[in-house]
């Protein structure tokens, strides 16, 4: 098996309309907290080819979808069924496509935003190394940061998912998840892929290639907060989910009977 790892910078103009937290806010763009990224895990194994984008956006449109398909299928052999595209369903981040009151659509950010997406593609397949081992599991998080908006006692998944490839001659690619939407800045003004950046931002710094794939998020929101004391909690609610992520980690062996992906890193489906 080998896997590579690729992203490129997605982030908008200042003065775009921000997506999420209600209707004809006009919500615009007056600074940048962290930069967006489209991040992409290649992999091969057996001659197939698997590719997995996940950008920091509220969720992307079809046109865009079927431009990254054909590039992995032109350039890489990617067949479209072998490719997963999703989004991290930041609040803070611009609209991709049309949704009445939820955030004006910037047509020339959005007709270039594509590039820098197929770009992460090509830099993920550049990257592919031997995978020497991987880890994976599942761990419940620590502390109180996440809440069933629509029913107090309603279902929560307490679990932080993930994955981890260790790579010959590469730097080791980590996968987490935590079903939870991107919502922990509140109405902020800037731009920010919010706490699902921050656990990216957390994992490069421990030396990894991060990716961050939310889960069903449904009606689970983090719990609410003073502004004032936003970003600390942010702050919390990502080391806890690195935490987690960390304490997940399992050995697991790289192959099964047939020689197909372990079940863990099957992309498709994903659940």
């Amino acid at each position: 098996m080998r896997a590579g790892w690729g992203a490129g910078d997605i982030t908008p103009p200042l003065g775009v309309e921000l997506a999420g937290y209600g209707y004809y806010l006009e919500r615009r763009a007056t600074s940048v907290d962290d930069p967006l990224f489209a991040r992409v895990l290649a992999l091969e194994e057996d001659g197939e080819r698997y590719a997995a984008l996940c950008c920091d956006a509220l969720g992307l449109n079809a046109s865009i979808a079927a431009q990254v398909k054909a590039h992995l299928s032109a350039r890489w052999a990617v067949p479209a069924d072998h490719a997963m595209i999703v989004s991290i369903h930041t609040h803070t981040g611009p609209a991709f496509k049309y949704h009445e009151g939820c955030g004006q659509v910037d047509p020339d950010y959005v007709g270039r935003a594509a590039r820098p997406m197929l770009e992460a593609c090509d830099r993920a397949f550049a990257d592919l190394a031997e995978v020497t081992g991987l880890w994976a599991g599942s761990s419940a998080l620590s502390g109180n940061f996440a809440y069933n908006r629509a029913a107090p006692d309603g279902p929560l998944d307490p679990l932080v998912r993930g994955f981890r490839l260790e790579r010959h001659g590469a730097p080791p690619i980590a996968v987490a998840s935590f079903a939870c939407h991107a919502v922990a800045r509140g109405r902020s003004s800037a731009i920010s892929a919010d706490y699902p950046g921050r656990v990216c931002a957390l994992l490069e710094a421990r030396g990894f290639r991060p990716i961050y794939w939310n889960g069903l998020c449904g009606d689970i929101d983090p719990l609410p907060c003073e502004e004032a004391a936003r970003d600390a909690r942010l702050e919390a609610f990502a080391q806890a989910i690195v935490s987690a992520y960390e304490a997940a980690q399992r050995p697991c062996p790289l192959s099964v009977s047939g020689g197909r992906l372990p079940w863990r890193l099957r992309l498709l489906p994903v659940t």
